[in-house]
């Protein structure tokens, strides 16, 4: 059987790509909940005054921004899932592939290799959040949880095709971009 041709990618590369996903989630999201903090804030103001204030427009278009970030993002991360990526992985030029063969995975593997099996540990936690209610989630619930997200992720470090965890679960690895890709 041949050798599949592809160029692992560096650690740092994953890592910029890890890191520029978080940030362009956070930026929209930090829009979200400014956009209704101040929202809730003006309808109290302004239930409470006999004039009108101004803080609502600001508000709505918090939210309006946060909103169009945030669907920005998701349709931009939608689409480069097909090529194996994800918004940061383009960005920094690198791409899913399958370990045996070298090809790009495709929509539905990168979904279910994005959203299921590294969004593990999150929806671990959202559940637990859940069905704690108010009691929220205990701390040493949440302290596994990073510590297993934080495996996962650092597994790549001493692995010899730079597999995290879940490169394992779904037969990928992450490689550079062929020129021209």
């Amino acid at each position: 059987m041949e050798e599949p041709r592809y160029e692992l990618a560096s650690i740092g590369a994953r890592l910029g790509a890890l890191v520029l996903d978080w940030v362009m989630i956070m930026i929209g999201g930090t829009f979200l909940v400014f956009g209704a903090g101040a929202a809730i804030l003006s309808a109290l103001v302004f239930a409470f005054a006999d004039e009108e204030t101004g803080g609502v427009e600001v508000a709505i278009g918090l939210l309006l921004i946060g909103m169009a970030l945030v669907l920005a993002y998701s349709i931009w991360w939608l689409f480069a899932l097909r090529n194996g990526q994800t918004p940061g992985k383009q960005i920094v030029g690198i791409r899913a592939v399958d370990l045996a063969t070298g090809k790009t995975t495709g929509w539905g593997r990168m979904f279910v290799r994005q959203f299921l099996v590294k969004g593990f540990v999150i929806w671990v936690n959202v559940l637990a959040g859940l069905v704690m209610g108010d009691a929220g989630v205990p701390a040493g619930l949440s302290f596994v949880l990073l510590i297993v997200w934080l495996l996962d992720h650092l597994w790549a470090l001493w692995d010899e095709n730079n597999q995290a965890l879940h490169d394992k679960v779904m037969g990928t690895t992450i490689a550079r971009k062929a020129p021209g890709a």
